[in-house]
C-alpha cells in the first residue's frame, strides 16, 4: 500500500470523526453554558468564522508549498522522471 494511501485512510477513519464529535462537543457546551441555541448562535458564528480564516490560510500555506516543491521538481528532475 502507498503511503499517501495510508495517510488518507489514517485521516478518513480517526480525524473525520473526532472533527465531527469536536464541533458536536463545541455546540453542546455553548447550548449549555448560554441556555439556548438562539442565545449561542452569534457565538457559533465567531467560532465557525474563526476555522474557516484558519482553514483558508492554511490551504494557501499548502499551495506555495506545493508549488514551490514542484517548481524545484520541475527544474531538478529530468524529463524522463515526470
Amino acid at each position: 500500500m502507498r503511503p499517501q494511501l495510508k495517510g488518507k485512510a489514517a485521516i478518513d477513519v480517526i480525524c473525520n470523526p473526532l472533527g465531527k464529535s469536536g464541533g458536536a462537543l463545541i455546540q453542546q457546551v455553548m447550548i449549555v453554558a448560554f441556555g439556548s441555541l438562539a442565545a449561542s448562535t452569534p457565538y457559533l458564528g465567531v467560532i465557525l468564522l474563526g476555522i474557516v480564516i484558519w482553514w483558508l490560510r492554511s490551504a494557501q500555506s499548502l499551495d506555495k508549498q506545493f508549488t514551490g516543491a514542484a517548481t524545484a521538481c520541475l527544474i531538478a528532475c529530468p524529463k524522463s522522471q515526470l
